[in-house]
């Protein structure tokens, strides 16, 4: 099992059998098998200031993390670029080329789920350097193991809300379903099994990450998220990890642009009646088959 790089002594947080006593009492609510949760860190080598930031707001919480080696999208080889992004699909499922960035970015959530993967955890949060983090972050954590399945993916936080469907209360939060997955992606948990169809379904990958985390009927996920979200994004300034070129300067293909938009909104539509009440019949949702874009990462 990979460490994780402590960074302090926890303070006093709710008693876990507190937790449980009332998630079961009042919201018929079980723990999973393990109630740990990792936290893990994007944070590239050429961004020392960030890292300290996030730690420090770490630290106060008295949680430790381990930190996943970002990939510098101007850096890459050319075999790391030719295996992990296909320009062929690019052409035929997105309107703009993605930046080196972008491609960085998307590789470091790849290496963040592999580390999942390979690790004995049920899910880990994943956190981009430059994510801002809220009073409730330590108390959504020790909620983390009473989210109902099935899901695969909790936002955390994003940068535009979107219309819900389902809402359920957990403890202070409420667990939502939307109508359209929310962008962004500095904040997340990702269970076992999403990982595995993410890794499984996205390589090679053609989008930018948070844009191919909406195509949920490609990937087969369930998405919800917990609000009030307990991230927030650093909007003052942008993310190393994603700014390593200017996306505003690639030349978009507008009319793919526009049919893309009408696609997504038809397949959102039709993948939206099939999950509604999703939330309160969990257990009975059957998932979307995964869509396969390309082979599974190698190690």
């Amino acid at each position: 099992m990979p460490a994780i790089a402590s960074i302090t002594a926890h303070p006093a947080a709710p008693a876990l059998d507190t937790l449980a006593h009332v998630a079961k009492k009042k919201f018929g609510l079980s723990p999973s098998r393990s109630p740990e949760t990792p936290v893990l860190v994007i944070n590239l080598d050429r961004s020392p200031r960030r890292l300290a930031g996030i730690t420090a707001q770490l630290d106060a919480l008295g949680l430790p993390f381990h930190r996943i080696a970002a990939a510098d999208g101007l850096a890459l080889s050319a075999n790391e670029h030719q295996r992990h992004y296909c320009t062929v699909l690019n052409r035929r499922l997105y309107h703009k080329s993605l930046s080196a960035g972008e491609i960085g970015c998307y590789i470091s959530h790849l290496r963040a789920w592999q580390w999942l993967l390979d690790s004995g955890f049920e899910r880990a949060v994943i956190l981009e350097d430059d994510a801002v983090l809220g009073e409730n972050f330590r108390t959504m954590l020790d909620l983390l193991p009473y989210v109902p399945p099935p899901w695969d993916v909790v936002k955390l936080g994003s940068v535009s809300r979107k219309p819900v469907l389902d809402s359920t209360p957990l403890g202070e939060f409420s667990l939502r379903r939307y109508r359209k997955t929310p962008i962004s992606a500095f904040a997340q948990v990702v269970s076992r099994q999403g990982a595995e169809k993410l890794l499984h379904t996205r390589v090679p990958f053609a989008r930018p990450v948070d844009v191919d985390l909406q195509h949920v009927w490609e990937t087969g996920l369930a998405v919800c998220g917990l609000e009030p979200y307990p991230v927030q994004a650093n909007l003052a300034t942008a993310s190393d990890i994603c700014r390593a070129s200017c996306r505003s300067k690639i030349p978009a293909r507008r009319l793919m642009f526009f049919q893309q938009r009408l696609q997504f909104a038809v397949r959102q539509w039709r993948h939206n009646l099939g999950q509604r009440n999703w939330l309160p019949r969990a257990a009975n949702t059957l998932a979307t088959p995964p869509r396969r874009l390309g082979p599974v990462m190698s190690a």
